[in-house]
């Protein structure tokens, strides 16, 4: 890569062109919050966990958030290809 290329590249991150930062840090926040749920609230889906009685005193704030993820969790047919079509990859 030349310099004006490198150049170019820093300033489309930085100026945030086509929003794409925010998009990728909304699905970096969907991921984490997918595998707090997962770990915290496993016997939900029929997982057991010893640690899911100490945070069953967070359900009142997630409430909302616990219900979606919970039917999307048992309504997907594979983790790996949910993974994998959000992944953007040019061919």
């Amino acid at each position: 890569m030349s310099i004006l290329e490198n150049i170019k590249l820093f300033f489309v991150g930085a100026l945030d062109f086509n929003n794409m930062s925010s998009s990728h840090l909304s699905a970096a926040y969907e991921d984490s919050l997918e595998e707090f749920f997962l770990l915290a609230f496993s016997d939900l889906i029929g997982i057991d966990f010893p640690g899911n009685y100490y945070a069953i005193e967070l359900y009142p704030y997630l409430a909302e958030e616990l219900m979606r993820w919970q039917i999307y969790s048992t309504t997907r047919k594979s983790v790996w290809e949910d993974k994998g079509s959000k992944l953007d990859f040019d061919y």
